[in-house]
């Protein structure tokens, strides 16, 4: 396990190893953000959310591959093969698609199963990634280490998804990274130069950027609009002299300051309490019928305060 740790550390090019790092944290967090549950948005919303989410990853995921390659010291030239990176994008984004599919990610058995898709779809663009590497020798792989990498990938990449429902977002989105970081003629024709892949992977960084902060700002949008419009609720609920509550199973969740008064208690100290504790005598009736009932709120002296109940 170490030698793995040190194959991801060593031999590589301080900037450019750093932009790797700092690209897959960028896209972990991005997708991470935009995951994240948001019970007002509708079913358009939720699957732009996602495309967002499975696009940012990918993308990160596989400029976060190519950089790192660069940061390695060869000292020979070398390029890369335009079909095999084209495949080894679409493999990552096509099951990133299906790790961030949603599901019930309560249940343990659902998250290791996304776990080890999502697993085998950043090791498919990693191995597929190395086979577009053109440069006049072989590569040969450790078994040993890559069972290490890709297991110790498979904990890590689990975790995230865990903690994507369960824990922080930061931990989740640190858990994804380091799942998916990972240890890189004359050129020959057609292959992808130096330059032009550092062009690529650049606009892959700067389109993770613009997700971030188009999350960023809807997520602030939304924020705002949530808060005035229960700015307004309050405001309107206050205003009027009759008692309004709402109830959820036959709980309190929320009381205006006209209830608080018929009842002798705070709005705040309602919530919470069953609509028996306060309307002991109440029969609720059907909706259609928008009938008035006669009953009493029992007061915290012990007398009774008679109201009627629509």
């Amino acid at each position: 396990m170490l030698r793995v740790v040190g194959q991801i550390i060593a031999d590589r090019a301080p900037g450019f190893a750093g932009l790797a790092c700092l690209v897959c944290f960028l896209a972990a967090s991005t997708a991470i953000r935009l995951l994240a549950r948001h019970p007002h948005d509708d079913g358009r919303q939720n699957a732009l959310r996602l495309t967002g989410a499975v696009f940012a990853f990918g993308a990160g995921t596989w400029a976060t591959h190519f950089i790192g390659l660069m940061a390695f010291h060869t000292g020979i030239p070398f390029g890369f093969d335009v079909n095999l990176c084209a495949l080894s994008l679409g493999l990552v984004l096509a099951t990133t698609a299906i790790g961030f599919a949603p599901g019930a990610h309560d249940r343990p058995s659902i998250v290791v199963l996304k776990g080890l898709v999502l697993t085998a779809g950043i090791a498919a663009m990693h191995v597929t990634g190395m086979r577009a590497l053109l440069l006049p020798g072989r590569l040969y792989y450790q078994p040993a280490d890559v069972a290490a990498s890709v297991s110790l990938g498979l904990v890590l990449v689990t975790t995230a998804l865990w903690l994507l429902r369960h824990g922080p977002p930061l931990l989740a989105a640190a858990a994804l990274t380091l799942g998916t970081l990972s240890p890189g003629l004359p050129v020959p024709p057609g292959a992808i130069p130096h330059p032009v892949l550092v062009a690529t992977t650049s606009g892959a960084c700067l389109a993770i950027l613009l997700l971030a902060l188009g999350a960023s700002v809807l997520d602030q949008h939304q924020t705002r609009r949530l808060a005035t419009e229960a700015r307004r609720f309050r405001a309107l609920a206050d205003a009027t002299f009759e008692g309004l509550v709402l109830e959820h199973s036959g709980r309190i969740t929320d009381a205006n300051l006209a209830m608080g008064e018929l009842t002798g208690l705070a709005p705040e100290a309602l919530v919470g309490r069953t609509l028996a504790e306060v309307l002991p005598d109440l029969v609720l009736c059907a909706p259609r019928h928008r009938q008035t009932t006669e009953t009493a709120i029992p007061q915290p002296d012990g007398a009774d305060r008679p109201v009627e109940v629509l």
